[in-house]
């Protein structure tokens, strides 16, 4: 598993599991990449910019499209993950699965909403006139496995 962190002027905000292979469990439960954001980050897009930035670890993982699972009630994940071009593959009532494709074939945004700044304009789709989070992905702390 590679658990990078999300750090934006040298401040922690979130953390990513993507995890390199699939047991029965995180195939229900997980999936391939798991994020979280601090809730005094939350609703400034850094979410949607980790998912982003973790697609193309998973894609040089040989992942080509990463299943994300979510509560049915995460409508937060849900607009995260469709804004990363993830498709909606199933639901049992408490889950939802989707697939997202980790590198090409990838769908490109409207012209008017490709972010611009460190990641470029692959970066994930944005709202007219919402500025967008600065952050990066940095290896884990030194005491966490990365097996």
């Amino acid at each position: 598993m590679t658990t990078p962190r999300w750090v934006e002027g040298g401040e922690v905000l979130g953390r990513l599991a993507i995890r390199h292979r699939l047991t029965p469990r995180p195939a229900r439960v997980g999936g391939h990449i798991g994020y979280d954001v601090r809730p005094s980050a939350h609703r400034r897009g850094h979410a949607t910019a980790m998912l982003a930035a973790a697609l193309p670890v998973a894609a040089a993982l040989g992942i080509a499209e990463a299943l994300l699972t979510f509560d049915e009630t995460n409508t937060a994940s849900r607009r995260v993950i469709e804004a990363n071009g993830g498709r909606l593959t199933g639901t049992d009532g408490r889950k939802r699965s989707y697939l997202v494709p980790t590198a090409h074939g990838r769908p490109a945004a409207a012209p008017e909403q490709n972010r611009t700044g460190p990641t470029g304009p692959t970066g994930p789709p944005r709202r007219a006139g919402r500025a967008g989070p600065g952050g990066r992905l940095t290896p884990p702390a030194p005491n966490q496995p990365t097996a």
